[in-house]
């Protein structure tokens, strides 16, 4: 297969190497990807080099970041993208998982759910006539 670049001259040449081309699978990129909004141009993902364990990434031009599943990223993203805000959004539930170093097994599962709560961190709000025990778990108890 051929590959075309647009040449100094904005004639089409043939790519002389495969690194001169996006391959529509596999290889590697380089270098940060940026856009260009009409307003402003900048690298809206940025890689950040690491080492042997793995190499980081930054997403963000100074302005909105959206994540969203469903259509939920398109119902809250802004109108004005320099609106210093990141909204995560879901049509459903949100899981975060966390302690995953050693594989799934000694991993921990918070899921934040569809009525706002989160997993495992609610406390309890409790009241009666007995005197209050105990209170190290941040529960309240209002005693009449």
């Amino acid at each position: 297969m051929k590959y075309y670049v647009i040449g100094e001259d904005k004639s089409l040449q043939e790519a002389p190497t495969l690194q001169d081309v996006l391959q529509l699978s596999g290889g590697n990129m380089t270098g940060n990807i940026g856009f260009n909004s009409g307003t402003r141009i900048g690298d809206i993902i940025k890689f950040i080099a690491g080492n042997s364990s793995g190499s980081g990434i930054a997403i963000g031009d100074g302005g909105c970041v959206v994540i969203g599943s469903g259509e939920s990223a398109d119902l809250f993203t802004p109108e004005d993208g320099a609106v210093e805000e990141t909204i995560i959004a879901s049509d459903r539930g949100i899981t975060f998982w966390v302690n995953a170093q050693n594989g799934a097994d000694s991993a921990v599962q918070v899921t934040l759910s569809t009525a706002g709560l989160l997993s495992g961190h609610q406390k309890a709000i409790s009241s009666g006539t007995a005197a209050p025990t105990g209170g190290s778990n941040g529960d309240i108890y209002i005693q009449y």
